[in-house]
């Protein structure tokens, strides 16, 4: 029996435990860009002593309490650190602050409503008092701001006159149907009645000591933007996890608003919020839902039904098994991502104490559900693998953790393909498009059974580390890799193979532009005797030209219609010719500005720090591709052919 992994969670048990005693009610955990939180939800044990497995919580607020007020920290003014850049006076940041919540509040179709009410106090961290906080006190950490959330453990009845926190104040009326401030003591009290598990009870929204500003001009100097970095934490702040969406595509290389802030361009980009931020908070919190309340149709709102569409359906191997964790994507007619969610449905381990445990997938995974919301329109569905590009944690708090331990995200991005769908395609590249003008359910996705032949050429230096383990790649240069064609034919399982197309790992210097590269190919090549390698350039058996890589990620070159027949080649005509195939990528031949004899796009690799093979596979060329030599021990890059049984 696999052994569980044990983690521990204080912050989400030990703040909270004072209202987790009450019975027990079902929840339905919901992956996607809703955060998932610790729960104690229909508790059952599990066949590890001590240990049980519990639902995850949906990380929201409820109903009754979405008119969300936070209080701004006055302990200092002005706010930052200096570093040659002003201080930022609190008379400029509380605007700012506001600013960000209504970047969310004036979303027509959701309804959920943030402001700025008043000020506290406080010379240290937020604590868990329901008080809203917005802090700037905290020391540097790895992360610029942050959301800390205090939610419900389970399904709990809060019975009028309650002491929540244990402060010996009452945190629960029976005399108020909305959390407001009834006794004038700074803290909210809660509406008496029930409330499901991963409610929210306190968030506080916390801020490193580091020169912020509101001035877009010292943004691009390198200055953190208050703006964009108190919008993305009050995404969080109402219930929404990391997007994965870290490329619009097409033409826009800027990532989610709830994506990864990857330099000072994406920061500006990210004061605008992205489709998927503006659908998840329309899907958790969906105007024209309710004939009253927050959730009923005032002056200027807009029905989700009315402008939105979910796409549903369940990701599963060619077994029919369920993948937990994979991240599902609609794609436009302009090739931009408009939306993702995080696939399946899991439970999690827990014990009495605090603690949690990453059981067996078999013990855990409950399904491979998704709902995809969606602007209505015509849409490409696909799926890709929640691993580390993007990284596994970012599509919810557990889940994408639970993902990555399971070991299932390993699989080939693909697209939908309808009646074709199914676990051995001949071409992953095709899509059938999904009308989605109503909800559409039934879209499943079956990961493709194939094999991943990948090889990369690590960079294990220490005088690069401060690249993070990727270096600059020259401009003008093309870069290979060899496939050797025994290893493509070992894969056929007496059926001959099929060759899928090719992976190349593509990561630009500036994360907000398109990685968009002179050309890609799968083509032949050898390696002589006497150690002199020729690549056929002129002649490619796949190729794309312009070829736009996919910021921090595997970017496919689909084979299309020429699956079966480079499966032919690799069986009948590389053997007899003592050729393998050859996986090439091209760097565009200007130079950066900012880094001379680079390209402009920079960075080639994807953190490779252990190669899957040694040296020896890698090559590069400086004359376009005429003379080839061995792989230079400072350029890190990682490619591989996806090939699969015919």
């Amino acid at each position: 029996m696999k052994t569980p992994v044990r983690k521990t969670e204080g912050v989400f048990v030990f703040a909270i435990a004072a209202v987790t005693a009450s019975a027990m009610l079902a929840s339905v955990a919901r992956a996607g860009a809703n955060l998932d939180t610790f729960s104690y939800e229909n508790v059952e044990p599990s066949p590890y002593p001590g240990i049980f497995t519990a639902d995850l919580g949906n990380m929201r607020w409820d109903d009754r309490c979405v008119s969300v007020e936070y209080r701004l920290n006055t302990t200092m003014d002005p706010i930052g650190d200096g570093f040659g850049v002003p201080p930022l006076p609190l008379a400029e940041v509380a605007p700012a602050i506001q600013a960000a919540m209504d970047s969310w509040n004036d979303i027509p179709t959701s309804y959920i409503e943030m402001n700025l009410e008043g000020t506290v106090n406080n010379p240290g961290l937020p604590r868990y008092d329901f008080i809203n906080e917005v802090n700037f006190n905290r020391p540097y950490t790895s992360y610029i701001g942050s959301s800390r959330a205090i939610t419900l453990l389970r399904t709990t009845d809060l019975a009028d006159g309650t002491d929540i926190d244990r402060d010996g104040d009452s945190d629960v009326s029976a005399g108020i149907g909305t959390c407001q401030d009834v006794d004038g003591d700074g803290d909210i009290e809660f509406p008496a009645g029930v409330y499901a598990a991963g409610t929210i009870l306190d968030n506080d929204i916390q801020f490193i000591i580091v020169p912020w500003t509101v001035d877009e001009q010292l943004v691009l100097q390198g200055v953190w933007d208050l703006v964009s970095t108190a919008i993305h934490e009050f995404g969080h702040g109402h219930g929404l996890a990391h997007s994965a969406i870290y490329e619009t595509g097409g033409t826009d290389g800027t990532p989610a608003t709830m994506g990864y802030p990857g330099d000072n361009f994406d920061q500006l980009a990210q004061r605008s919020l992205h489709p998927d931020d503006i659908a998840w908070s329309s899907f958790l919190y969906p105007e024209g839902t309710r004939d009253e309340g927050p959730g009923a149709l005032q002056d200027g709102d807009i029905a989700f039904d009315e402008r939105y569409a979910v796409v549903s359906g369940n990701v599963s191997d060619e077994h029919g098994s369920p993948i937990a964790g994979a991240l599902v994507f609609a794609r436009d007619y302009s090739n931009r991502i408009v939306s993702s969610a995080v696939a399946g449905k899991s439970r999690l381990g827990v014990d009495a104490f605090g603690g949690y445990y990453y059981l067996p997938e078999e013990i855990l995974v409950q399904d491979g559900a998704y709902e995809l919301p969606v602007p209505k329109g015509i849409y490409r569905i696909g799926v890709e693998p929640n691993d580390r590009f993007p990284e596994a944690t970012l599509g919810s708090m557990y889940l994408g953790r639970l993902a990555e331990y399971f070991g299932r995200q390993t699989f080939t991005e693909e697209y939908y393909s309808g009646k074709k769908e199914s676990g051995h395609e001949v071409s992953l590249g095709t899509a059938v498009p999904v009308f989605a003008f109503e909800s559409k359910t039934g879209i499943d996705l079956v990961i493709e059974d194939n094999v991943f032949l990948e090889y990369a050429n690590p960079l294990d230096l220490a005088a690069f580390d401060f690249l993070g383990g990727v270096s600059i790649g020259p401009h003008g240069n093309l870069l290979a890799v060899r496939i050797p064609v025994e290893q493509v034919n070992a894969v056929d399982e007496g059926r001959g193979v099929i060759v899928q197309g090719a992976l190349f790992g593509t990561f630009p210097w500036a994360f907000s532009t398109i990685a968009e590269y002179p050309s890609a190919m799968i083509t032949t090549g050898r390696v002589a005797a006497n150690g002199i390698v020729t690549v056929d350039t002129n002649h490619p058996l796949v190729r794309a030209a312009p070829f736009t890589g996919q910021d921090r990620d595997f970017t496919p070159l689909y084979a299309g219609g020429k699956s079966l027949g480079l499966g032919a080649i690799a069986e009948h005509v590389l053997p007899r010719q003592g050729k393998d195939f050859f996986l090439v990528l091209e760097f565009s031949p200007e130079e950066d500005p900012l880094f001379p004899g680079t390209s402009p796009l920079g960075i080639l690799g994807d953190f490779v720090t252990e190669g899957e093979t040694a040296y020896g596979m890698a090559y590069y060329s400086r004359d376009k591709g005429k003379t080839w030599s061995a792989e230079n021990p400072l350029l890190n890059y990682h490619f591989g052919l996806v090939v699969s049984p015919r």
